[in-house]
């Protein structure tokens, strides 16, 4: 048996199936997409820093770079507190990984980069 009712993403009156709750395809589609951003907020909001921060070593690596200031490192907008992983290398050196990228903290307070042994 058809009843009228209301759509859950847009309001519309329409006449369906009575477990029909969407109007078309596209309120569906769009109903969906919206809670599925709404749920990966956090996570986008973590790969979005981890992008950035790698997007900064590849940057100076592919000048050359290899190593920088933690200051000048902070006016580039590197957030520190985001990586993939982390792994104590020789010498007990924690070295801390954004993908396919390393880096570590020297005595002098100098950030050292490389590609990923």
């Amino acid at each position: 048996m058809e009843t009228k009712r209301h759509c859950k993403r847009c309001g519309e009156r329409f006449v369906g199936r009575s477990d029909k709750i969407f109007c078309c395809d596209s309120c569906r589609n769009d109903y969906h997409n919206y809670l599925r951003r709404e749920r990966n907020k956090g996570m986008n909001r973590v790969n979005r820093i981890l992008s950035r921060n790698r997007e900064i070593i590849r940057s100076l690596l592919s000048r050359s770079i290899e190593s920088i200031d933690t200051r000048e490192l902070s006016m580039l907008a590197f957030d520190f507190g985001y990586f993939t992983s982390m792994d104590k290398r020789i010498l007990g050196r924690t070295c801390y990984h954004i993908y396919e990228y390393c880096y570590y903290y020297s005595a002098n307070g100098e950030v050292h980069f490389s590609l990923k042994e």
